[in-house]
Formats: structure tokens, sequence, C-alpha cells
């Protein structure tokens, strides 16, 4: 009787252990994507030049890429682009059952969102040198838990939510209003 209480008590203990873990990977995972839009933007703004957070959405992985100058460049058959590895960030595949549940991205200028031109499984958001970005709402989840990244146009900042992007709502924010 001992011996079965306490293999029920062990069950249940593991089933709850592996619920939290995969609830962990998913939040690790929406979090490694909110640090990639930050540093893709903080590159953008430092060197000046438009850098790319380009996610896989097949293989559940992302980088940040930014346009390759002559001095990078260690051959003429290289790409135009490069992607970004250094103390502060590396490419992220996500761990588990972790994906990209859905990605909007609005083009830039308009709030609305819609299917942009790239290859199939692929999508890019853009930050630009100003430090502004394209909006973006990307859902990242396992099926059962689920974070929210949404990327602000005007600003590029990002901010992470617990649960669905569903009531996620962007306006054009006016930069010249003054606030009293």
């Amino acid at each position: 009787m001992v011996v079965a209480v306490i293999t029920l008590i062990a069950g249940m203990g593991g089933g709850l252990y592996l619920g939290t873990y995969k609830a962990t990977l998913v939040k690790k995972a929406a979090r490694d994507f909110e640090l990639g839009a930050k540093y893709a933007r903080m590159t953008a703004i430092e060197r000046q030049q438009p850098c790319t957070l380009k996610l896989d959405l097949v293989n559940g992985a992302f980088v940040v890429t930014r346009h390759a100058e002559e001095a990078d460049r260690m051959d003429e058959a290289e790409s135009d682009e490069l992607i970004l590895r250094d103390v502060w960030f590396k490419p992220v595949r996500f761990e588990g059952e972790v994906k990209f549940e859905a990605v909007q991205v609005a083009s830039a200028g308009t709030d609305t969102f819609d299917t942009q031109e790239e290859p199939e499984g692929q999508r890019t958001i853009t930050f630009r040198p100003d430090g502004a970005a394209e909006n973006a709402i990307v859902q990242i989840g396992d099926g059962k838990t689920h974070y929210t990244v949404a990327i602000t146009a005007a600003t590029g900042k990002t901010k992470v939510e617990f649960g669905t992007g569903e009531n996620i709502v962007f306006s054009t924010v006016d930069l010249d209003i003054q606030m009293y």
C-alpha cells in the first residue's frame, strides 16, 4: 500500500514537472525572441543601417542579419547579408515542441497586417537606423502555452505578454502631438 501511494505521488509530481518544464521552454523562447528584436534595433541604430530579424517558421528558429559591407566579405561570392553572432547574441533555435504559432507583420507606414512576399516558411521584421521597425505580432507557443511578442513600428520597442495575440491592437502613433 505504501509503495502504491509513493508511486502515485511520484507519477503526479513527474507530470507536474513535465508541464512546468514545457511552459518554461515557451517562456524562454519568447524572451529570446524579445532579446533578438532588441538586439536588432540596437544594432541598426549603432551601425546606422537596417537590421533584419529573419524568422524560420518551419524550424522554429531566427537570426539577426545586416547588410554586409565590403570589409566584411572575404570574397565576391559571399552573400550581401551577414548573420550577426557575437557575445551578446547568437542565432536561436527553439527547444522541444515550441514554434512560431502566428506571425503578422505590417508593411512600413501602414497598420494593416498583410502577407509579405517572402519564401515559404520565412518572415522578416526590419529595424531601421532611426530606431523604428515594422509593426509585428509574433505568437510563440507549444499548442498549450502561448506568449505574444509585439513590436511597435514608431519606436521599434518590444513587449512580451502571456497568452495569444488576438487582442493586441496597434494604432498609428503621432510623435508630433504635444502632451500637456
